[in-house]
């Protein structure tokens, strides 16, 4: 649940009346608190970083438990070097705001992004 003064300025006052969220407000909220959503059945999104750069990864079932992937503007390449790969999978809060809301939706990325399996860390 958010705070009821969240991006509000009140500063822990009740606001008078009813409280508005921007995108960029609900997006500060998941960062900063490195909220998970739904993090049931091994199905949920998470970023972390900040507002002008962050990493967005996503969890889905699978048979054998889950797969973990890093979500990438476009799909990755093997002669990619550490940091063409982290560029690649860097994001600013407006574009996560997307990936957010579609995964809240669909549980999965829209097609346009690219998806690599990190699982094997995680095994």
């Amino acid at each position: 649940m958010l705070p009821s003064t969240w991006g509000t300025g009140n500063r822990g006052r009740k606001p008078d009346g009813p409280v508005k969220f921007s995108v960029s407000a609900l997006l500060r909220f998941f960062l900063f608190n490195r909220f998970a959503v739904e993090y049931i059945r091994n199905n949920d999104i998470q970023c972390a970083g900040s507002y002008e750069s962050l990493i967005v990864e996503i969890r889905v079932p699978h048979e054998n438990g889950f797969r973990h992937y890093a979500i990438g503007h476009e799909p990755s390449r093997t002669d990619w070097t550490e940091q063409e790969q982290a560029e690649n999978e860097r994001f600013d809060a407006e574009e996560a705001a997307t990936l957010f809301f579609a995964f809240l939706d669909t549980r999965d990325v829209p097609l346009s992004f690219a998806k690599r399996d990190m699982s094997d860390m995680f095994a």
